[in-house]
């Protein structure tokens, strides 16, 4: 295998973010802040003891 190693230090697209990347990963992140935000002082949701939904 032949490469050549110049190019492939030097080529800067390589570890470039676009958009594709970027969108998802900021939906993710704002997802997981509104779930803090919303349990940060009640903490997840849990069923409670003798409490049946049938």
């Amino acid at each position: 295998m032949r490469s050549d190693s110049n190019s492939v230090v030097t080529d800067r697209d390589a570890g470039a973010a676009t958009a594709a990347t970027l969108i998802p990963s900021a939906v993710v992140l704002v997802t997981v802040v509104i779930v803090w935000l919303t349990t940060r002082r009640t903490g997840p949701l849990t069923a409670q003891a003798g409490s049946s939904r049938t």
